[in-house]
């Protein structure tokens, strides 16, 4: 039962339907058979059918029994469409400012846009002609606005920080009102934008619903599923593995965050992790030869976000187990105690990270003088979601004041190592203006980590007759509760 980390190739994998390799000709035959078949308005082979669906299932439906009543979409069926009203966009050199702020601060650390194809987008006035694409524009000024001392991000009249960008995220509806066209790879990415905006709001509950939302979305076109084959990686297939990991590991995180069940399972999905080995800047070339060729000798961010994913992967196994509701049935079903179950569990979590921690690339592992800003910012990243994560495991074995462990593992001594060194990292962080508070994990990390410190502190005043140093004791406190304050008006709401 030991826990292993999801291991994927990075072969690309397009957002568009294609026969399983395990369905035979026939049902290939079918399907494209039952898609000629009249219901066109809704674009069926932009569609994704599982083994599962009727529609793969080997039955003999020929065109001469077609029933036009029953394949064909009615008038009424339809929901008429409201018009809109336009979008109301930034000043164009605002736009830019804002959009380089983003991809600058958050794309590098939670990788969903294309730079250069995004830039050379709105360059061309895509977001005047495409309302998706406009869409995610006005939601990249929004979070981009969190960046900026530009007084246009205010909201009209108010000079309130917490104002910022709500002037377009305002006029962006993430709830889809008609199905009949699947949903287009900007409709995917605005999930994502939208949903990393709202999570530092006073309002981050809507998250939760959001992200189930656009990973259904992701699924009705096939985002979750490999291609049975191997082609060449191209720019809209990655940008759709991209939007489904963001979805996938944004799950993960707020499901962690709110103690909910999450909206998809490891078993559900196979696709490939995002490609590892070329960055952004080389995915195109005037030569399709050259394409997506990374300079040897050059250390690929790219990397990066396949070795964040494995590590949010753990957390993931963190909630189906130790935090799981009917955890109970998980140790009667192996013949072992409640007892032996979570010591069989917290030793398998504990193995898992320490593994992750030994295969980062070494471009990303910790060294606070690193000079590649970007590694640096990457790096810092995972080692905070790592010490966080590792708190995660073992905080609810942490034994009440003046109580035992339940467990061998001392807990509350790793809860408190991992916090320190959490608080270590987000402070140099800062120090070197990374930006990362902005994030919405790494902020909850940094408080997480100051509550086991606290919790720490009061359990060695329980224990000891001798007299605490509370200035010696709480010194990472103070310094964690300085770098939150730097960021409390304009990027986290903590509850």
């Amino acid at each position: 039962m030991a826990y292993t980390s999801p291991s994927r190739s990075s072969s690309s994998s397009r957002i568009v339907p294609a026969p399983d390799s395990y369905l035979d000709s026939d049902v290939d035959g079918l399907t494209a058979h039952l898609q000629s078949m009249g219901i066109q308005s809704s674009e069926p082979k932009a569609r994704h059918f599982g083994n599962s669906s009727s529609i793969a299932a080997k039955v003999d439906t020929r065109p001469s029994s077609k029933r036009p009543e029953f394949w064909t979409i009615h008038p009424w069926q339809i929901i008429p469409a409201v018009d809109p009203p336009p979008f109301i966009f930034p000043d164009e050199d605002l736009i830019q400012d804002l959009s380089k702020h983003y991809i600058s601060r958050i794309n590098d650390v939670l990788p969903l846009l294309h730079p250069q194809s995004f830039l050379r987008s709105i360059g061309e006035g895509l977001h005047f002609k495409d309302r998706h694409f406009g869409a995610v524009v006005l939601a990249v000024c929004a979070v981009g606005s969190r960046f900026s001392s530009d007084p246009r991000v205010f909201e009209e009249g108010s000079s309130s920080e917490q104002s910022v960008g709500w002037k377009w995220i305002r006029q962006i509806q993430p709830i889809k009102t008609s199905f009949l066209v699947p949903p287009c790879i900007y409709e995917l990415q605005l999930y994502c934008v939208y949903m990393f905006f709202m999570n530092s709001t006073t309002t981050p509950e809507v998250c939760w619903p959001l992200i189930s939302f656009g990973l259904r979305l992701a699924q009705d076109v096939g985002a979750h599923r490999k291609k049975p084959a191997n082609p060449r990686p191209t720019l809209e297939s990655e940008l759709g593995k991209r939007a489904f990991w963001f979805l996938y590991i944004s799950d993960i995180y707020v499901s962690a965050l709110l103690g909910r069940a999450r909206s998809i399972a490891n078993e559900d999905f196979d696709v490939e992790f995002p490609i590892e080995d070329c960055d952004d800047e080389y995915w195109e070339h005037s030569d399709p030869d050259l394409a997506f060729k990374q300079p040897p000798g050059k250390p690929c961010s790219a990397s990066y976000y396949a070795t964040f994913i494995k590590l949010m992967d753990i957390l993931g196994y963190a909630a189906r187990t130790i935090y799981a509701a009917r955890r109970s049935e998980m140790w009667t079903a192996m013949g072992l105690s409640s007892l032996e179950w979570n010591e069989k569990i917290v030793a398998e979590l504990d193995s898992s990270l320490n593994r992750w921690v030994d295969n980062i690339p070494d471009h990303l592992t910790w060294d606070p003088k690193r000079e590649n800003p970007e590694h640096f910012r990457q790096s810092a990243m995972l080692y905070a979601t790592y010490y966080w994560i590792q708190i995660q495991v073992h905080r609810t074995f942490i034994p009440p004041p003046g109580q035992a462990s339940v467990l061998s593992f001392p807990s509350l001594a790793i809860c408190a190592t991992a916090a320190r060194a959490c608080c270590h990292v987000v402070e140099i962080a800062e120090q070197r203006n990374a930006g990362l508070l902005a994030v919405s994990t790494v902020a909850m990390a940094l408080f997480n980590a100051n509550i086991v410190l606290l919790v720490n502190v009061f359990s060695r005043r329980l224990k000891t007759s001798n007299a605490l140093n509370p200035g010696k004791e709480l010194v990472d406190v103070y310094r964690s509760i300085h770098s939150l304050q730097i960021y409390e008006k304009s990027c986290w709401a903590l509850h």
